[in-house]
């Protein structure tokens, strides 16, 4: 059964360097066998599906699917400082639209000021393993 971990009670400690590459190169290993195979491997058995048409190829695409999900999940949340393999904890999201006004010309050098709108998402993390809080900002 799961222990539940209060997220507050995570105090910061310090990392040895030593450590840090240990978990550098376990959560290269792990983005290679969990996320990037399976996902070569899965669009390879897709494509030859796609030109043979045998239906028991749909298991093991469903499979190798499955675990891409859980490898794509999983990656995207890594500790920027620590490096540890599905450490982080999302605290919060906040979305904002911000505004910028850019100029553009035509042909005819006639410039106009047209708005643009970006959404920019802010995600606020907790490693579980080092106790540090990041944000990621994402620009849509």
């Amino acid at each position: 059964m799961k222990k539940k971990i209060d997220i507050n009670k995570i105090k910061e400690k310090k990392i040895s360097e030593k450590e840090i590459k240990k978990n550098e190169k376990d959560t290269k290993k792990k983005t290679w066998l969990i996320f990037r195979i399976p996902l070569i491997i899965d669009i390879i058995l897709a494509l030859v599906y796609m030109f043979t048409s045998q239906n028991l190829l749909l298991i093991p695409i469903a499979i190798l699917f499955t675990l891409v999900l859980y490898g794509w999940d999983s990656h995207s949340r890594i500790c920027p400082y620590c490096k540890k393999w599905n450490a982080t904890v999302t605290l919060n999201i906040d979305s904002q639209i911000r505004k910028t006004e850019v100029i553009k010309k035509s042909l005819f050098r006639k410039d106009r000021t047209v708005e643009k709108k970006e959404i920019v998402t802010t995600t606020k993390c907790k490693c579980l393993h080092c106790g540090k809080t990041s944000e990621k900002q994402k620009i849509k």
